[in-house]
This record gives C-alpha cells, structure tokens and sequence, in this order.
C-alpha cells in the first residue's frame, strides 16, 4: 500500500502520503487530514505502516526509539497537565513495567551477587596458564613423534 509505505519512510507527513498516493485530490485540506487520520487507523494499514517501519529502522535505532518512547511515557506520567493524560501515560507506563517484570521471571532472570573482579582475573589468568601448558605438550609430543619416525624410517644405501 503506497500511503503505508510513504509514510512510514518519515518523509512524509499522514496528510503528505495521502496526498501524494493519490487520494482525494480535490478536496479541502481539512478533509485530507481527516480522511488520512482515519485510513491510517484502519488495522490493515497501521500492521503495514508497523511492517514498513520495521524493515527500516536499524535495531540500535529501534532500541533508540523505545528509550525515546519510554521517556516520553514517563514525563507525561508525571508531569502532564491533563489528568486524563496523566492517567493514561500511567497505565501504559504500569503495563510495561508489568510485561517486563513478567518476561524476566519466565525467562528464569534473576538478580546476581556482586562479583569480585580480583577472582575473576585470577581464574582467568590460570584458564591462560593451563592453556599454554596444554599447548606446549601437544607440541612436545609432535616433536617427539616427528622425531621418532625419523629415527624408525630405514635409511636407503644408494
């Protein structure tokens, strides 16, 4: 649907992608808006909006916009001077909270105790230790046996 994919692209305004799709050509511009409001309420097209915009936003910039989203909850949860507003952003802001909380506990998250880098370093540095002694044997023993089969191989007499 072209009006989904323009607008989604975010080059264009909903009135700007109705326009230019085609629609209503002729009518007032207060129509416009209107009727493009309403088409890009319409489930069908707000999923391909959704689909648009997902194949165009990077994740590190998705990941950008939900911040950017949740701190805009935020601040018309508490700072909104509209009541409804206020109530509203609250209740989404309760619901994500609620969903997040939910996800970590099925995903078997949970809070760990500090660690203590001394130990970690240390456990690291004899991982590294035994490492380079496991890789020295193996290479004394591809001497040893390069060494041996030169000493087994007949020599020829010419």
């Amino acid at each position: 649907m072209l009006f989904a994919r323009l607008y989604s692209t975010g080059q264009y305004s909903k009135t700007g992608a109705y326009e230019e799709a085609g629609y209503m050509p002729n009518g007032k511009r207060r129509s416009r808006q209107a009727e493009a409001q309403k088409l890009s309420k319409r489930p069908h097209v707000a999923e391909a909006i959704a689909a648009y915009q997902a194949q165009l936003l990077p994740l590190d910039e998705m990941r950008a916009e939900k911040q950017n989203a949740l701190r805009n909850i935020k601040t018309l949860a508490y700072g909104a001077k509209d009541e409804r507003v206020r109530l509203a952003s609250s209740k989404a802001l309760y619901e994500l909270c609620h969903e997040r909380e939910k996800f970590a506990n099925t995903k078997g998250y949970r809070r760990t105790e500090p660690v203590d880098i001394d130990v970690v370093v240390d456990e690291l540095l004899k991982l590294s230790q035994a490492s380079a002694e496991t890789s020295n044997l193996l290479e004394l023993e591809e001497v040893d046996e390069a060494s041996s089969a030169s000493q087994r191989e007949p020599e020829e007499e010419p």
